[in-house]
């Protein structure tokens, strides 16, 4: 079974992903995770909520919404967190973030939503793929909302990641000439200056091929083969701040 985040992990640095499988079947080594994750992890259950609420036809108010974050700020079903900050600190950012991103959207036209956190799995030739969709509107279009510390690396994020890419294909059950079609939007929540901004993808015929017929085979056969998999510490990823498995990875060790 190959999730977007595993695909990426893998090609980009498999001893992130090798790590990742050794924690699931070792809950004894106590990883951590980075606090960017569990901040936006609370970030997207707040906004997810929000709209939720329009799905169901239920009123929630903002505050509402708030006052969840606040009582569920520790809670976390994973690793404990790395902080980098007092969490009270970063909570307060958090409600704040939350706040301006729904003040935005109250601003906009309004949407309709028709999924919120879907779940897909579906068989290609090479391997099953699985990943959750944000939400799905009406319309066809995808949502997906990242958090992120500046203007350029939400810029980066939409410019490079595969997750359009991935999502439409799986939206289109592998249909590439549908899945070219399919509207996807990045809405980036900036933590530095509490602005929003989105950023509109259709993917490519070449980059969905890229997709299914270099990188999701590779890295199928990188996990039938258990290898090898090889620590990058070059990768812009690979940091305390932002590795699930960097206190056991090797890498660590090399670039410490």
């Amino acid at each position: 079974m190959l999730h977007q985040s595993t695909i990426t992990s893998i090609l980009n640095c498999g001893e992130q992903y090798n790590l990742g499988e050794v924690i699931k079947k070792r809950p004894d080594l106590h990883p951590m995770q980075g606090e960017p994750l569990h901040y936006g992890t609370k970030f997207h259950q707040a906004v997810e909520s929000f709209f939720q609420a329009q799905l169901d036809d239920y009123e929630i108010s903002i505050e509402d919404i708030v006052a969840s974050l606040r009582r569920n700020w520790l809670v976390t079903k994973d690793a404990p967190v790395r902080w980098t900050g007092r969490p009270d600190e970063v909570l307060a950012s958090c409600e704040k973030l939350v706040r301006r991103y729904l003040e935005w959207y109250s601003g906009q036209q309004p949407v309709k939503p028709a999924i919120i956190e879907q779940n897909i799995r579906i068989e290609t030739e090479y391997a099953w793929l699985e990943g959750t969709l944000d939400m799905v509107l009406d319309n066809g279009t995808i949502w997906d909302w990242k958090t992120a510390g500046t203007y350029e690396s939400f810029r980066d994020v939409a410019e490079k990641s595969i997750q359009s890419w991935f999502y439409t294909l799986m939206r289109s059950s592998i249909d590439i000439n549908l899945a070219k079609d399919i509207p996807f939007v990045y809405h980036g929540a900036i933590k530095s200056t509490y602005q929003i901004y989105t950023s509109l993808k259709y993917a490519k015929r070449e980059d969905l091929e890229i997709l299914l017929y270099r990188m999701i085979p590779r890295a199928a056969q990188l996990v039938i083969q258990n290898g090898p998999y090889i620590p990058n510490v070059l990768f812009r990823f690979c940091d305390p701040k932002w590795c699930q498995v960097w206190d056991l990875c090797r890498g660590a060790k090399v670039k410490v």
